[in-house]
């Protein structure tokens, strides 16, 4: 029985070794191989797929495609279309040509109960507007125009700035206001004052793309449909990685827009929401951050700003688990080496606990034998 006071001693020691080693910051090799594991349980082969680029102060640090995707693939946005019709926005106003302290009402004079609202609410996802989502296998009958008359005529939800709630609806009215503002479609004013100027020469809004994948009620994956609106400021996007990656460290670096308003898009407004992007703090780092689902395909952009990473998943595969997005941050921050606790880490915290707990435990009970002892 004495040999057995060891195992609880020994077995945390042993536990706290492997757990230090498995947080331990991995480079080169080792940590190729961490960001590969990530991935490869998620995207397997012979199934939809996904690209994923890791880069770090502009230099590809981790790149890879897992299952059925091509390489430089394009595939659809979806809500990535958000923070660059942000950027639009903040450059117009740049030129003044917008205000975002402007009402709706300014600009679409139909706008009704929900005119009050103003574009930085809107930008913000704080409007109030009422929930409207256009996507459907159907929606051949919808147009720009009748999506508009909906939201607007609909009573609004909340006052103006008071909370936050996603809601597409705030873009597809932000949308309108911008291209009144720009005097132009949209997809020109993202080609001149995004893509262009960011380098992103395979990215477009309501361009092609190969159809996605979902789940049927068989667990089998089928053809997701693609419904087309013209012109849809919230998810009008179809992008590469490459394109992604160019787009975000353009825009930190100030080329899209100035220092002064990178600053005003990305300060959290309604957590975590801030303007076009998720503004966040993790493991002590300032995170952006926006996810991205349409038509069968998922995708995530984040940004570590301060340590000059960007993390980019694109996937032809609509929601996966773990989501694009929680990838995407978990390689990031592999990358720079903050710890990222999987399933098998808090086992391992858990069973280090109990052994820590066990050695307390025999150690105070032979304490207590010698001192009755040496009565």
């Amino acid at each position: 029985m004495d040999r057995l006071r060891f195992v609880p001693p020994a077995l945390a020691a042993a536990l706290l070794a492997v757990l230090a080693f498995r947080l331990t910051p991995r480079s080169g090799a080792a940590l190729d191989a961490r960001l590969d594991a990530l991935f490869a349980d998620v995207f397997r082969a012979g199934e939809p797929g996904a690209e994923v680029l890791v880069r770090v102060h502009g230099a590809t640090r981790f790149r890879r495609v897992y299952g059925q995707l091509a390489p430089g693939a394009v595939t659809r946005g979806g809500s990535l279309t958000k923070p660059m019709v942000a950027v639009v926005a903040a450059s117009l106003a740049a030129e003044h040509k917008l205000a975002f302290d402007d009402p709706i009402s300014k600009v679409l004079s139909q706008a009704g109960d929900a005119g009050a609202a103003t574009l930085e609410d809107l930008l913000g996802m704080s409007s109030g507007l009422a929930l409207y989502d256009p996507r459907g296998a159907d929606r051949s009958d919808v147009t720009l125009g009748g999506l508009l008359v909906k939201v607007l005529a609909a009573p609004p939800t909340f006052a103006p700035g008071t909370k936050f709630e996603f809601n597409d609806a705030n873009y597809l009215v932000a949308g309108s206001i911008v291209t009144a503002a720009g005097g132009a479609p949209l997809g020109e004013l993202l080609r001149a004052r995004v893509f262009a100027p960011a380098g992103m020469t395979r990215s477009a809004l309501d361009g092609d793309a190969p159809p996605g994948h979902d789940l049927d009620e068989n667990g089998a994956y089928v053809v997701a449909p693609a419904p087309r609106l013209p012109g849809y400021a919230a998810e009008g996007l179809v992008t590469t990685a490459d394109d992604l990656a160019a787009f975000a460290e353009a825009f930190v670096a100030g080329k899209l827009v100035s220092a002064e308003w990178v600053r005003r898009l990305t300060a959290p407004r309604n957590p975590p929401y801030a303007l076009g992007w998720r503004a966040t703090r993790t493991r002590w780092r300032r995170v952006l951050d926006h996810p991205g689902d349409f038509g069968g395909d998922s995708s995530a952009l984040t940004i570590l700003p301060d340590d000059g990473v960007v993390a980019i998943v694109l996937a032809n595969r609509f929601q996966p688990r773990p989501r694009p997005d929680d990838l995407a941050l978990d390689a990031a921050l592999l990358t720079v080496g903050a710890p990222v606790l999987t399933t098998l880490d808090f086992l391992l915290c858990a069973l280090t606990f109990v052994a820590l707990l066990a050695t307390l435990v025999t150690g105070g009970t032979r304490a207590g034998r010698s001192e009755r002892r040496t009565r």
